[in-house]
């Protein structure tokens, strides 16, 4: 079900004339990697998901913007 939600916000984006390599993919890849970190659909995130996540980040790159 997740694949298929992504697939629509992808195509959505391609329908705004968003570039697929420079835009849509590496939302794609961070939303895929949100997922996996939080193990929970997107409709289960709330804000300290989120917070958790980009904490993550930032412990792995401090220089994350």
């Amino acid at each position: 079900m997740f694949d298929a939600m992504l697939e629509g916000w992808a195509r959505q984006q391609r329908s705004r004339f968003l570039n697929f390599d420079a835009t849509i993919k590496p939302r794609l890849s961070l939303l895929k990697r949100f997922v996996e970190f939080s193990d929970q659909y997107p409709w289960q995130w709330q804000a300290v998901e989120v917070e958790a996540f980009l904490d993550h980040l930032r412990a792995r790159r401090p220089t994350f913007a």
